[in-house]
């Protein structure tokens, strides 16, 4: 802007748009002069908040973890009842009253063999999983004729180390917590088809 010397005013000029930043945004910086960065005070408050986030998320991930796990391990599980849900279903009532050779599964549910198939070194490092199957036929005790029922008890024992497994007098796996083996125990119904 040019001041004319005859009044105190100053003249207004085409070109005012033209002036360069610094003048025109003289008032902005007074205003912000006092507010150009933050304090360290303010910086160390913001990292203490961030960390401790941090810290509580991390503290999470092994109870993540574990739930992952035991839903893998369920999940493997059911696949395996399903399997042996299957095959005694098609197998015959007389048979399922015999003693059941142990299975062996991997750790994706797959079969690797069973208890009178002679196994590998290799494909018994592969066992993950043992199954034991018991057929419990009911007595004519308990009333009605029950005589072509059984309930058929499926195990799954989980047994990386291939430890022993101890079975009772009634053909069931023992659980031993002491080395880390626990039995799950599901139940499916069998009926004679006239054999």
């Amino acid at each position: 802007m040019e001041r004319s010397r005859s009044s105190p005013r100053p003249v207004k000029t085409p070109l005012r748009f033209l002036r360069p930043l610094a003048v025109v945004s003289r008032r902005r910086q007074r205003k912000l002069r006092g507010h150009r960065a933050f304090s360290l005070v303010e910086v160390t408050l913001a990292l203490g908040i961030v960390a401790f986030a941090f810290v509580s998320v991390l503290g999470l991930v092994p109870v993540g973890l574990t739930n992952f796990r035991g839903a893998m391990e369920n999940s493997i599980k059911s696949q395996i009842l399903q399997q042996v849900a299957s095959d005694v279903r098609q197998t015959g009532f007389l048979k399922l009253q015999e003693k059941q050779p142990l299975r062996y599964f991997d750790e994706q549910g797959t079969v690797k063999g069973t208890s009178l198939d002679p196994l590998t070194p290799e494909e018994m490092s592969q066992v993950l999983y043992e199954v034991n199957t018991v057929a419990q036929v009911p007595s004519p005790v308990l009333g009605g004729d029950l005589s072509g029922m059984a309930t058929i008890v499926i195990e799954i024992v989980r047994n990386p180390g291939r430890k022993p497994l101890q079975i009772d007098s009634l053909g069931r796996i023992v659980e031993q917590p002491s080395q880390g083996i626990y039995v799950s125990r599901y139940f499916a119904y069998a009926a004679s088809r006239g054999e």
